[in-house]
């Protein structure tokens, strides 16, 4: 039987079941409980599905589910009841139970046009292809103007690789109705992911000419734009976009983003800019203010932004650790020490944080903090392979050699292919006073890296220092120099070619290696010596002088400015 009964009908039987003739005491009304004696089966069912929706109005969901069992007891035939059985259990997280009941609504009511949509976009959201077509083709039958259920109908057929069918409902769809956008957007996400960029391209176009009010189709073809390396392109649509939506936040930030892409960080910032005064509590663009007044190395500007940013959201680890960056290339040691200090241990970012904490107190010069504080992040399993070199050179530095070396020895464990490792553990043996196992360190890091600048000019320095092997020396310098061109590798190579003695060659290396160290009392030496050998004793005895002034006990140069 069809519940569809007038209301007249179910008001008169309401009014049937609880009139009675005698007058019973407020309070008894109150606590005795109701007992329908209602008769007939459909007025029954629809009083149990009027107390259904009362209690999902409350939210009372299992009294609800209770009323709607008491209705479909009543009335077991009724379609639209075993449709609002299908959609409370959708409430419930029970797609299989609403499939069922669905099914039950269409098989009593095959034109149930709810019904059928119901079903076909349940299989549609579950992937469900085969079955989403067989529901929502005759949703579509029944109801050609259902534009959703077309929709569906269309994507579905494309996701069983029957583009050609989901093109044909789109096309016919907008010839039938130029005003029906959604079809529109469809047909060009369809050309987008089966790879024919070009027809998709010109659907969005078309979409846009019509609607360019429409922020999704800006977004879409812009991210089209960018997949396949357009960013000319991107750019003047996004442009285009934010002329016509200038408060489209997807759209600015698509921009800035683009711009950051391509390094044009000042237009980022214009576009990230317009969207914090749109909406000052933009917490992401506000965060990528602050990115790149770091990469721009304007670190005051940059903790001023994270600070502001951390007052209103204290929860944001990211803007603490940015924070104490920036602090920290401000040379501000205890302020960002602080900053790194606050962030969590559940913090993504912690064991960076750690790092930068030990550096941190390296540099205030409270060395064991700085060793707890790695080791204790190394305690946890894990770490960086830099993280290992620095520890071990904390270790150095205080002469605690054989932890320095079992520390690296851990670290090469975990990063067999670090050369930094290999080229730390060379220094710690040459401090430990073990050149001959130094050289051969150094010489393991060249075997991971060949290219490696500061292991192939500690072996090129100590062939100059010792005057052998100069061809090599010479050799190996120059490939160091080809990785980069530093103060400590000119100095290397001028003083081979000091020791091969072709001083002229000598004194224009050390003269450039000076240039790039002025407070290197060592460089300083060094060209004060080729000055010599050149016969330029006037600029020699200057530069002893400037040694002398950097550093009053340096050896040896005392005496070479009396021997001038």
């Amino acid at each position: 039987m069809n519940l569809r009964i007038s209301v007249v009908f179910f008001l008169f039987v309401l009014l049937a079941g609880c009139v009675s003739t005698t007058t019973a005491p407020r309070e008894m009304v109150r606590e005795a409980p109701y007992v329908s004696r209602v008769t007939d089966s459909q007025a029954k069912a629809l009083h149990y599905f009027s107390l259904y929706r009362l209690a999902v109005a409350d939210r009372d969901l299992e009294r609800a589910q209770a009323m709607l069992e008491g209705a479909l007891e009543a009335d077991p035939d009724s379609a639209f009841l075993k449709y609002a059985q299908a959609q409370m259990a959708i409430h419930q997280g029970n797609d299989e139970g609403a499939l069922r009941a669905a099914e039950d609504a269409v098989i009593l009511d095959p034109g149930y046009i709810d019904a059928l949509l119901f079903l076909g976009s349940l299989h549609f959201a579950k992937g469900n292809n085969r079955q989403a077509v067989e529901y929502l083709k005759r949703v579509v039958e029944l109801d050609p103007e259902e534009e959703n259920a077309l929709l569906e109908l269309a994507v579905s057929h494309a996701r069983l690789g029957d583009t050609e069918k989901a093109i044909d409902l789109l096309t016919q769809a907008i010839s039938d109705n130029p005003d029906f956008y959604g079809a529109l957007l469809t047909k060009a996400r369809i050309y987008r992911e089966i790879g024919l960029t070009v027809p998709a391209e010109e659907s969005y176009l078309e979409l846009i000419r019509n609607r360019p009010d429409l922020e999704t189709a800006y977004v879409e073809l812009g991210s089209l734009y960018e997949g396949k390396s357009e960013s000319a392109k991107a750019l003047q649509l996004y442009r285009q976009g934010i002329a016509a939506l200038p408060e489209s936040f997807a759209l600015l930030n698509r921009l800035a983003r683009l711009y950051i892409l391509e390094n044009r960080l000042d237009e980022a910032l214009s576009e990230l800019q317009r969207i914090v005064t749109l909406n000052p509590s933009e917490a992401e663009a506000w965060q990528k203010i602050g990115l790149i007044y770091l990469e721009q190395e304007r670190f005051a500007e940059a903790a001023a932004v994270f600070r502001t940013l951390l007052k209103n959201n204290p929860h944001l680890e990211q803007a603490r650790f940015y924070l104490g960056s920036a602090l920290e290339r401000l040379e501000d040691w205890q302020q960002a020490l602080e900053a790194f200090s606050a962030l969590s241990e559940e913090s993504e970012l912690y064991a960076d944080a750690r790092y930068h904490m030990s550096y941190l107190y390296f540099r205030l010069e409270r060395t064991d903090q700085a060793i707890t504080v790695l080791e204790d992040v190394f305690s946890h399993g894990g770490g960086r392979a830099d993280a290992y070199a620095f520890l071990a050179s904390l270790y150095e530095g205080e002469k605690r050699y054989e932890e320095a070396l079992s520390t690296l020895q851990k670290g090469l464990a975990l990063f067999p292919e670090s050369a930094n490792l290999y080229y730390q553990m060379g220094l710690v043996h040459e401090k430990d006073g073990q050149r001959a196992k130094a050289l051969e360190t150094m010489r393991l890091a060249l075997d991971v890296d060949p290219e490696h600048a500061e292991a192939l000019n500690f072996i090129a320095y100590h062939y100059a220092e010792i005057g052998e092997n100069l061809n090599e020396a010479l050799e190996l310098v120059q490939r160091a120099l080809t990785v980069k061109k530093e103060g400590h590798i000119l100095d290397t190579l001028g003083w081979v070619y000091f020791r091969m003695e072709r001083f002229t060659e000598a004194v224009t290396a050390l003269e450039e290696a000076a240039a790039l160290l002025p407070q290197d009392p060592v460089v300083l030496h060094h060209l004060a010596d080729a000055y010599v050998a050149a016969g330029a004793f006037d600029k020699a005895r200057q530069t002893y002088e400037d040694v002398l002034r950097i550093d009053p006990e340096a050896a040896g140069v005392q005496e070479k400015l009396r021997g001038l």
